[in-house]
């Protein structure tokens, strides 16, 4: 697939996981990453939340406020947050996790709370895709961002192996033609994840490091992510030299 030679520069913000780096992301967390996640020229950081009591909220907002980052939440559902186990203690356990996790993108000001969550039934739920997840899935990715439309309001990429964008087979012209059909605006967010938190790891089956250092994975991504959105892309990939 080829862009249209009228094709314009996609008006999206650039985000990137703070699961890229460490989990779980608690109050220490802020001194090494917001500076450099600042500095490498993204906007937004997804903080992803796994427990909440660990994560001081208005030193968040300060030190967002600080490097110039704007902030988007994630949650982490687990079996012991699964709110459709027949248990209601899990239940519960998982209501309580979600109305924390609400109060932190109030305080921050972050309009929605990303994850594999369940509405009630009757409500319309806000779509969040994954290139990842899609690369799996979908037949074609043009086609599902174009059917999610309107409800589309996130979109975390990364490649089909979950390494740095630009690196593998993922259909960069589809995504963009599918975002320029709907006029998305939001986010493009890095996620990808470290070893160094085993049990993370092992959720995911995420077994070997995908870049010669988890900052280069987010500052190539970010320079690859940068290229698509505003240039016309001739090919599946721009190829960038893997540090795999």
């Amino acid at each position: 697939m080829f862009l249209n030679s009228n094709s314009m520069a996609l008006n999206i913000k650039y985000g990137v996981s703070t699961w890229l780096w460490t989990s779980p992301f608690t109050t220490q967390s802020i001194n090494e990453l917001f500076p450099k996640i600042s500095k490498m020229g993204f906007d937004v950081v997804e903080i992803a939340v796994e427990d909440p009591t660990v994560i001081d909220i208005k030193k968040v907002k300060s030190a967002l406020n600080d490097h110039g980052l704007k902030a988007s939440i994630c949650g982490a559902f687990g079996s012991s947050r699964d709110l459709t186990n027949e248990s209601k203690q899990i239940q519960q356990t998982g209501l309580a996790y979600i109305e924390s996790c609400l109060d932190i993108c109030v305080e921050l000001g972050v309009n929605f709370f990303g994850g594999p969550m369940y509405s009630a039934v009757g409500k319309a739920a806000c779509i969040m895709l994954d290139s990842f997840h899609m690369s799996i899935e979908e037949r074609d990715v043009e086609k599902a961002i174009v059917l999610a439309g309107e409800k589309l309001i996130h979109l975390q990429v990364s490649e089909n192996y979950r390494g740095t964008p630009g690196t593998g087979q993922t259909p960069w012209n589809a995504y963009r033609s599918g975002l320029e059909a709907i006029d998305y605006k939001g986010i493009v967010t890095i996620e990808s994840f470290t070893t160094d938190n085993v049990e993370l790891a092992g959720a995911v089956c995420f077994w070997t490091s995908k870049a010669a250092s988890q900052d280069a994975f987010a500052t190539d991504g970010l320079r690859f992510l940068k290229k698509w959105a505003t240039e016309k892309i001739h090919t599946a990939t721009v190829n960038l030299k893997s540090t795999i």
